[in-house]
């Protein structure tokens, strides 16, 4: 599968008087993502975020790819049974 990610332009966030520059992408759903894996080796912080809420931990296809075999398995049978 192809991947569905477009490059955005960036976020700035200044953190312990530092401004860091990170990159923004969008997906097929859902909103803009920040890529904030130089959060740490740049600004010395890491994100906060109980219940794993609001994190994305990767890109995934694995979605699209379910939705579009329930879709096909969902009507081929039935419309072979009713025509048989």
């Amino acid at each position: 599968m192809e991947s569905k990610i477009t490059k955005k332009p960036s976020a700035t966030l200044t953190v312990n008087n530092k401004q860091l520059e990170l990159p923004v992408y969008g997906g097929s759903v859902g909103p803009d993502v920040i890529d904030i894996r130089k959060l740490y080796s740049d600004g010395k912080v890491f994100t906060y975020d109980p219940g794993f809420t609001s994190t994305a931990s990767c890109e995934s296809q694995i979605a699209a790819a379910a939705r579009s075999s329930r879709s096909r398995s969902a009507m081929g049978p039935h419309v072979a049974r009713r025509h048989a």
